[in-house]
């Protein structure tokens, strides 16, 4: 499972998405490429998200 961000530039968290194959397709050369030099960084709203005890409301 991954977050997609939101397309208004502000890095906040939109919906989730399943990496299945539809989705490998369409992203294989962008993720065969962060794979080979990955970088992380933490996001403060799914920071807090994972603080909540479950079920956590999306």
């Amino acid at each position: 499972m991954g977050l997609y961000l939101r397309e208004d530039g502000s890095d906040r968290l939109d919906e989730d998405f399943e990496l299945d194959e539809s989705a490998w397709e369409n992203w294989r050369d962008e993720l065969t490429g962060w794979l080979a030099a990955p970088k992380f960084c933490e996001r403060s709203e799914l920071t807090e998200w994972l603080k909540e005890t479950p079920p956590f409301d999306s």
